[in-house]
């Protein structure tokens, strides 16, 4: 067995982070507010209603409207004042008034920058500073990147890529690379960065001229649209796009791009719901092929299905299982079915009174249950009263000979899956990878910011491996 081995001193979470003597840093809380404690120790009073890290050295924290700066000390390195936002950018702090006058500060609160009558600063989504007839653009860290005596009208950053425009040209610089010089793709704008693929290529936005444009690896553009989004990712042959609670399939020629109204695949396989008739006719596209089928409703959620198959409600019938070929993929009716996993199972009902699970061939694969309640990465809580339930894994085997009352997680820590349960006031921690207990605690507790464990009231804190770090 793998025992649970946590050096605490060594860890950056995004609640806290060490500096260079490595305090273990964490935001604490009660019942509304948070303290900044460092070493077990609580530094600040329970003033802020939330708080961002700044790389290693520090936190915007948030009271109200004020904004201040803290260390991982809790020393304020940069106080509130009355007119002025900060904002980070990357391990940036930028302080800015009402008239757009600009202090750029590194993330040990030190003055970088002050806009004046000759020092000009744009905040883009990096910093753009015009002095002795000289634009450069800042890096996340404050170094200068890039000098140019030609106007630079935006530079921007995601992860390691820094993207500058400038004039009819925008160059992106890949900073992960020291041999780097910048792949310059003919179109003008300012533009942000929403995606990269090293196979496919660079996705970006200009936001105020609403256009969104693919670029492939060799910097050729593959298309340039009228459109704005909130984020993507890229899949394959497909942009999967979101604005809002909206989804989007866009190809990378940019030929499809279809809203999402009910389970997707991929830009070439998906369902367009009938909103006139619940029982349809739905077109069904099934590699760019469209199919008509009636007598069915569809899903109202849009789901991206894992796999191919997914449940429909047939009419006067029950719910049964549908490709996108438009035909049963499993003939049995269910009074509950639902969506299949990435493991590939799904949790389905007869009666409603009986649950179990089945694989994408409609195979009963586990015990049947007074109700079945998946809890994450593949584990499932398979109840045998209204509150007692049982551990079941995604192959339907129960995995813990124990049972267990109360709330469930499934996390990951360390690289390793651990399930917290929680019975008769205790919670257990048992490690998934070998099903054994870890660590027991009196009362009930929960995963806190992914690197501790807190009571549900937030009275008191624990690191993973069961050491006390905070009590109030």
């Amino acid at each position: 067995m793998k025992k649970l081995v946590v050096v605490l001193l060594m860890m950056f979470f995004v609640a806290g982070c060490t500096d260079t003597k490595r305090n273990q840093t964490l935001f604490v809380k009660d019942d509304e507010q948070y303290a900044l404690c460092v070493d077990g120790q609580r530094k600040t009073a329970y003033l802020y209603d939330k708080y961002v890290a700044v790389g290693d050295q520090g936190f915007l924290v948030y009271q109200g409207k004020k904004t201040s700066y803290l260390s991982n000390t809790g020393k304020t390195l940069i106080d509130y004042q009355s007119g002025k936002t900060l904002q980070n950018i990357g391990q940036l702090i930028v302080s800015q008034d009402k008239d757009k006058n600009v202090i750029i500060y590194n993330s040990e609160g030190k003055q970088l920058y002050k806009s004046s009558k000759k020092v000009k600063i744009a905040v883009y989504g990096l910093p753009v500073i015009y002095q002795d007839k000289q634009y450069a653009v800042l890096d996340t860290d404050g170094n200068v990147f890039y000098e140019s005596k030609k106007e630079i009208s935006y530079a921007s950053f995601y992860n390691s890529f820094i993207v500058i425009c400038q004039g009819n040209k925008t160059v992106i610089y890949d900073t992960s690379s020291q041999d780097d010089e910048g792949l310059s793709v003919k179109i003008k704008g300012q533009f942000d960065m929403l995606y990269q693929d090293f196979d496919k290529g660079y996705l970006l936005q200009d936001s105020q001229a609403k256009r969104l444009v693919f670029v492939d690896k060799n910097g050729k553009v593959q298309f340039d649209m009228e459109n704005h989004i909130d984020s993507a990712t890229i899949s394959k042959e497909t942009i999967y796009a979101k604005k809002g609670e909206e989804t989007y399939l866009i190809s990378l020629d940019g030929k499809i791009n279809v809203k999402a109204t009910s389970y997707y695949n991929d830009c070439h396989n998906y369902l367009v719901k009938n909103d006139s008739n619940v029982y349809g006719a739905h077109q069904f596209v099934n590699d760019d092929k469209q199919i008509d089928v009636k007598g069915i409703q569809l899903n109202p959620e849009v789901n991206k299905v894992n796999g191919s198959v997914f449940p429909v409600y047939v009419q006067s019938k029950g719910y049964q299982y549908y490709s996108f070929n438009g035909k049963e993929k499993i003939k049995t009716y269910f009074k509950y079915a639902d969506d299949f996993t990435k493991e590939g199972v799904a949790i389905v009902s007869k009666d409603g009174e009986k649950y179990y699970l089945i694989d994408r061939t409609g195979k009963k694969i586990s015990k049947q249950y007074q109700m079945l309640k998946y809890i994450g990465n593949g584990y499932y809580a398979g109840y045998k009263t209204t509150s007692k339930y049982v551990v079941l894994d995604s192959k339907g085997t129960k995995v813990i000979n124990d049972y267990f009352m109360g709330e469930s997680e499934i996390y990951v820590f360390d690289d390793e899956t651990y399930g917290l349960f929680n019975k008769s006031g205790t919670t257990h921690i048992y490690n998934m990878n070998d099903y054994e207990k870890e660590l027991t605690l009196n009362g009930d507790y929960k995963v806190y910011q992914d690197g501790y464990l807190v009571s549900t009231n937030y009275k008191k804190y624990y690191s993973m491996s069961g050491e006390e770090f905070y009590k109030r």
